[in-house]
């Protein structure tokens, strides 16, 4: 991947609800921090804390049920942000 490009991630958080509701917006954290890592194939990574305020914002039992993530390198680290999407960018997907 060069320097200037950016990956757009959609991940699925569903996963996260065969946990108990004590624990959903923690296991939706860890859910996108595999995908990431598993996608990029690096170990490497930053998560924007916007991430973890969007997770967290309905409260820790009721995370949402998808997400959408922008990947981009700077060195040898990836910077991973949160992408709100438009509807046409989801319509095109």
């Amino acid at each position: 991947m060069s320097e200037n490009q950016d990956v757009i991630i959609t991940t699925s958080l569903r996963r996260a609800i065969d946990k108990s509701k004590a624990r959903r917006a923690k296991k939706s954290l860890n859910i996108v921090k595999e995908k990431v890592r598993r996608m990029l194939k690096s170990e490497k990574i930053i998560l924007d804390p916007l991430i973890s305020e969007y997770i967290y914002k309905r409260g820790i039992k009721n995370s949402p049920s998808k997400i959408y993530l922008r990947a981009k390198k700077f060195g040898e680290f990836y910077y991973v942000s949160l992408l709100i999407p438009s509807s046409e960018e989801v319509k095109s997907q």
